[in-house]
C-alpha cells in the first residue's frame, strides 16, 4: 500500500462505513492533489455526521433554499466545463431571442404615437384591379365631406422640393397635406406648432426630427426660420417628434423614403402636386395623386364606416359614372397599413427564435440529463444520508435554476450585440428600427424566457429524479446510471425535428433569394448611374425651358471621359415611381367604368432605350422628329403587343391613354423588350413610352452608362449641372446596382436568419448527440469489455453505437418534415418562385442533418470500437 493510499484510507475513517466506498470515489474524481483530496474527506465525514444527526424536515423553508443555492454554486464550480457550456447555449439562444423581440417590439408592439389609433383609417380608391388605388382631387373630396362615419379626414400628396438660400441648393422629400393633419392623428409637436385649421397658412412647413436634427442640428431656433422652397419662402412653425413614425404611404407602405417635411395644402385645402398643374384641381376626377387618411367617429366601428362608404361610393359611381363608375372605397387600419408589409416577416422571425430557445432548452436539457445521470452515486449518497425525494428534486431544480440565470444575464449582453447586427441587416423597409433599444419591456419579455427555462430545466431534472422508481433505487445505484436513456433520445428526437424545420426554412428562403436574383430585369443594371432633377421656378414653368436645361446637361454628361451614354426618363425603372394609364386601342370597344386595364405609363428621352441596354424589337426609337409639334407618338412594350395584338404588328396602329373622347391618338412607333418596372419580383407588365419631346415634365431621372465607376463621375456631373444652372440641383444620387440590392432586402433578411437559426439549432443538436452518445458508451464500458472478451468485433461494437445514436434522429427527421411542411405553408407568401414543399431544400436540410448528426455520433462509436477489454472490466 502506497502512502497515499494509507493516507486516504486513514482520513476516510471520518465518513459512515455505509457510504464511504462512494464518497471516497466522489472526492477522489473531483480532487487528484493529495492535500485537497484529504481535506475534503475530513468536509464529507463532517458533513455526513451533520446529515445524519439533523431531523428529517431539516432543509425546509428559506433556510432550505439558500443551502440548495449555495450547494448549487458550489456544484457548478467543482464542474465547470459543463456549467459553461450549458450557460452559453443559454447566453446565445436568450440573447438571440432578446434582440428579435427587441427589433418586433419597437416595430409592431410599441404603440404608435397617434391618438385612438384604432380608430384612424386610410380610404383608398379600390377597383376589380387594384384593392388600393390613390384618389383624384374631385373624388376625395366628396368621399371626405359625404362619408358621416368620418368625424375627421385629411388629404395627403407626395412631392419633392428645391431648397435654396442655404449653403447650397438641395432636394428634399417631402409631403404637401391638408391643414387637418396633425389634428386628425393627434400628434403634438416637439418643438413649436403645426397647422393651423382655423385660417390655414400655405407658407408654412413642419419639419421631420430627422430633418431637424440633420440639416439644423437640433436647435429650437429653427422655429421662425424662413426657408425658400422651390422658389416659394416658407416658415417653419413646428418639429415633430422622434418617435412620430410616418413613412411615404403607398398601397403597400414602406419605411424607406419617409418624408422630411410637411406643408400646409392650399385653398381649397387640397395638397400640392410634385408637378405644377393650371386647371381647376378640386373637379379634376383622373389625376389620382391624392392619399387619405381619417378618424372613425366614436359611434361607429370600422366595419359601419366601410358599409357607408361602399354606399358614398355606389352613389357617386352614379353620379360620376365615367370617372367613378365601378370604382369602390376601401377602409385599412392604420396599423395594417403602416405594418402590414413588414408584419408577417417580423413575426416569422420572432417564431423561428423562439423554436431556437426551445432547441437551445432541449439541447440544455439533455446535457443536464447526462450530468445528472454521472451524479447517481451522489444522489444515492445523499439519499441514504436521509434526504428525501422532494429535498433532492428541490436541489435539481434550484441548480438548474442558477444555470438558467446566468444565461439569461448572458443573453441580455449578446442581445446588445444582436440588435446592433439585426438593425444593420434589415432591410429599409421596416420602420421605427431606429428607436430599437433593450427597455424595460424587452427586458421583462427576457426574464420571463429565462424563467420558462428555468422552470422547464428544473423540471426535467425533477422528472428524471421521480423516475427512479423508488429511494431503494437511489441507494442502490452504482456507477451504471438507469431509467432516462429513452428520455434522452427523445429529447434528442425533439431537437433535430426543430433543427430540421429551421433549415428547411433556410433552404427554401435560401433557394428564394437566389431565383430571384436570377431574374434578368430586362435591362443592364451594370455601370449605372441614376440621379433626379426636379425644376424649379421659371425653369419649370415653360417647356422650352425645361427642354432647354435637359439637352444641354445631358450633352454635357455625355461629352464626360468615361461615360457611354444619358438619357432621361420621368421616373426609373425598380428605384422610381409607379406611374399607370389605361390603354384604349382605336378600333376597340371601350370597357365599363372601372374596367380599365392599368399599364405602366413612362415618358423618356431620346436614347432612353440604348442607355438601358434594352431592345428595340420593331420600328423606332424617338427621334428629333418626334418634336411637340408633331403628331403624337407612342411606342409600347412586347408585354402590351401580347395582350391586344397578339401575333400582329402594331406599328402605325393608333391607341389613347384616356377614355375621354378629345383625348389624343397617338401612333405606334416602336415596340420594346420588357422591363421589371417594379422590381424583379413583379413580372412585366404592358407599358407605354411617351417622348419627353412631347410631354415635357419639370422632373426627370437621368441614367448615365459609364465604362467604369459609375460614383466617380458624380462630381463632374454635378459640375455639369451647375454650369447649364447652379440653381437646379441634382438630387438621389445612386447607382441601379444599388436600387437592385435594395429589392433583395427582405429575401436577404430572412435568408440570413433563418440560416442563422438553422446553423445554431444544428450544431446544438450535434452536441447533444455527441453528448448522449458519449455518455451512453461510457456507461456501457463494461458490458463493451464483457463483449469484446467473448469475441465481438469492434465494427460490430461501433455499428450498434451508431444505430443506437442515429435511431432518434431518424425519428427528429421525420417529425420535423412534418413540422417544416406546416410552417411552410404559413410562409409561402414570403417566397418567390418556390414552392413550400420544394424537395430540394427538404433533401438538402435532411441530409445535412443526417451527416454532421452521424459524425457527432463517429467518435464515441470509435472509442467503444478501440475498447481494452481487460482494462474495460477492470475499470468498469
Amino acid at each position: 500500500m502506497s502512502g497515499r493510499e494509507w493516507l486516504v484510507r486513514l482520513f476516510s475513517r471520518a465518513i459512515p462505513a455505509a457510504y464511504r466506498e462512494e464518497v471516497v470515489s466522489d472526492v477522489q474524481d473531483q480532487h487528484t492533489r493529495l492535500a485537497p483530496l484529504l481535506v475534503a474527506l475530513c468536509r464529507s465525514g463532517r458533513d455526513a455526521r451533520r446529515q445524519l444527526a439533523r431531523p428529517r424536515t431539516a432543509g425546509a423553508g428559506w433556510s432550505g433554499v439558500w443551502a440548495d443555492l449555495g450547494g448549487a454554486v458550489r456544484m457548478h464550480r467543482a464542474r465547470p466545463g459543463a456549467a459553461l457550456a450549458i450557460t452559453l447555449i443559454l447566453a446565445l439562444a436568450i440573447g438571440l431571442n432578446t434582440s428579435v423581440y427587441s427589433m418586433v417590439e419597437a416595430v409592431l408592439v410599441r404603440p404608435l404615437p397617434f391618438t385612438d389609433v384604432d380608430r384612424l383609417v386610410f380610404v383608398w380608391n379600390a377597383s376589380p384591379h387594384h384593392e388600393r388605388e390613390s384618389m383624384a382631387p374631385g373624388r376625395a373630396l366628396d368621399l371626405r365631406n359625404r362619408i358621416g362615419a368620418l368625424e375627421g379626414a385629411a388629404l395627403i400628396g407626395h412631392l419633392s422640393m428645391t431648397v435654396t438660400g442655404r449653403e447650397t441648393a438641395d432636394r428634399w422629400f417631402g409631403a404637401s397635406v391638408s391643414s387637418s393633419f396633425f389634428d386628425v392623428l393627434g400628434a403634438p409637436p416637439l418643438v413649436g406648432r403645426t397647422f393651423a385649421t382655423a385660417a390655414p397658412d400655405r407658407d408654412v412647413v413642419v419639419l421631420s426630427h430627422r430633418l431637424w436634427v440633420s440639416q439644423f442640428g437640433a436647435e429650437p431656433s429653427v422655429v421662425g426660420q424662413r426657408l425658400v422652397m422651390n422658389g416659394r419662402p416658407r416658415t417653419v412653425v413646428g418639429v415633430m417628434p422622434a418617435d412620430f413614425y410616418w413613412p411615404s404611404i403607398t398601397p403597400e407602405t414602406s419605411a424607406d423614403n419617409p418624408p422630411l417635411f410637411w406643408t400646409c395644402a392650399p385653398l381649397p385645402d387640397v395638397p400640392e402636386r410634385m408637378l405644377p398643374y393650371d386647371e381647376d384641381i378640386i373637379r379634376n376626377r383622373t389625376m389620382g395623386f391624392l392619399r387619405m387618411v381619417a378618424r372613425v367617429r366614436s359611434d361607429r366601428t370600422v366595419e359601419a364606416a366601410q358599409q357607408e362608404a361602399a354606399v358614398v361610393a355606389a352613389a357617386l359611381g352614379r353620379e360620376y359614372p365615367t370617372t367613378d363608375g365601378g370604382r369602390a372605397v376601401s377602409l385599412v387600419p392604420a396599423r395594417d397599413q403602416l405594418f402590414g408589409a413588414v408584419a408577417r416577416p417580423m413575426w416569422f422571425v420572432l417564431l423561428a427564435s423562439a423554436l431556437v430557445v426551445l432547441g437551445a432548452c432541449v439541447n440544455v436539457g439533455n446535457l443536464i440529463l447526462v450530468r445528472q445521470a454521472g451524479r447517481h452515486r451522489e444522489l444515492a449518497v445523499r439519499s441514504a444520508l436521509g434526504a428525501g425525494r422532494g429535498r433532492l428534486m428541490r436541489q435539481l431544480m434550484i441548480e438548474a435554476g442558477v444555470l438558467a440565470i446566468a444565461g439569461g444575464v448572458g443573453g441580455v449582453a449578446v442581445g446588445f450585440a444582436g440588435l446592433k447586427g439585426l438593425v444593420a441587416i434589415a432591410p429599409d423597409s421596416v420602420g421605427r428600427l431606429d428607436n430599437a433599444m433593450i427597455n424595460g419591456s424587452v427586458l421583462a419579455f427576457t426574464a420571463l424566457a429565462t424563467l420558462v427555462s428555468a422552470v422547464a430545466l428544473g423540471a426535467l431534472s425533477a422528472v428524471a429524479l421521480w423516475r427512479d422508481r423508488s429511494a431503494e433505487d437511489l441507494r442502490a445505484a452504482g456507477t451504471a446510471e438507469r431509467g432516462h436513456g429513452r428520455l434522452r433520445h427523445g429529447l434528442i428526437a425533439v431537437e433535430v425535428a426543430l433543427a430540421v424545420a429551421l433549415m428547411v426554412g433556410a433552404a427554401l428562403f435560401g433557394q428564394s433569394l437566389l431565383r430571384l436574383q436570377r431574374v434578368d430585369v430586362g435591362f443592364d443594371t451594370r455601370h449605372l448611374l441614376t440621379f433626379d432633377i426636379m425644376l424649379t421656378g421659371v425653369r419649370a414653368e415653360h417647356t422650352a425651358k425645361q427642354l432647354e436645361f435637359y439637352s444641354g446637361l445631358l450633352d454635357r454628361i455625355r461629352a464626360l471621359p468615361g461615360v457611354q451614354g444619358a438619357a432621361g426618363a420621368f421616373t426609373l425603372p425598380i428605384g422610381g415611381d409607379d406611374f399607370g394609364a389605361s390603354a384604349f386601342p382605336e378600333g376597340r370597344p371601350l370597357p365599363p367604368p372601372g374596367a380599365d386595364r392599368r399599364i405602366g405609363f413612362q415618358i423618356v428621352g431620346d436614347r432612353w432605350f440604348r442607355t438601358l441596354g434594352m431592345q428595340v424589337l420593331e420600328g423606332r426609337e424617338f427621334g428629333p422628329e418626334d418634336e411637340r409639334q408633331a403628331p403624337g407618338v407612342v411606342i409600347v412594350n412586347q408585354a402590351l403587343v401580347d395582350l391586344e395584338w397578339p401575333g400582329e404588328s402594331p406599328i402605325g396602329r393608333r391607341l389613347k391613354y384616356a377614355r375621354e373622347a378629345d383625348a389624343p391618338w397617338l401612333t405606334i412607333v416602336g415596340v420594346v423588350s420588357n422591363v421589371h418596372h417594379l422590381g424583379p419580383a413583379a413580372p412585366p407588365r404592358p407599358e407605354i413610352y411617351l417622348p419627353y419631346s412631347q410631354m415635357s415634365q419639370a422632373m426627370m431621372a437621368v441614367a448615365v452608362r459609364t465604362t467604369g465607376d459609375p460614383l466617380l463621375l458624380v462630381p463632374a456631373i454635378r459640375a455639369a449641372a451647375a454650369v447649364v444652372d447652379p440653381s437646379q440641383p441634382i438630387s438621389g444620387v445612386s447607382t441601379m446596382d444599388a436600387y437592385l440590392q435594395k429589392t433583395y432586402g427582405r429575401a436577404n433578411f430572412l435568408t440570413t436568419l433563418t440560416l442563422l437559426f438553422g446553423v445554431v439549432t444544428c450544431l446544438l443538436t450535434v452536441v447533444g448527440v455527441y453528448a448522449v452518445t458519449s455518455f451512453a458508451v461510457t456507461q456501457r464500458t463494461r458490458e463493451f469489455g464483457v463483449r469484446a472478451a467473448l469475441g465481438a468485433s469492434p465494427r460490430r461494437l461501433a455499428r450498434e453505437v451508431l444505430r443506437s445514436s442515429l435511431a432518434p434522429v431518424w425519428i427528429g427527421v421525420a417529425v420535423g418534415i412534418g413540422l417544416a411542411m406546416w410552417s411552410g405553408q404559413l410562409v409561402s407568401a414570403l417566397l418567390f418562385a418556390t414552392e413550400p414543399l420544394d424537395p430540394a431544400a427538404y433533401v438538402a436540410a435532411t441530409s445535412i442533418l443526417i451527416v454532421t448528426a452521424g459524425l457527432a455520433s463517429v467518435v464515441p462509436a470509435r472509442r467503444a470500437a478501440r475498447l481494452d477489454p481487460v482494462k474495460a472490466l477492470r475499470d468498469g
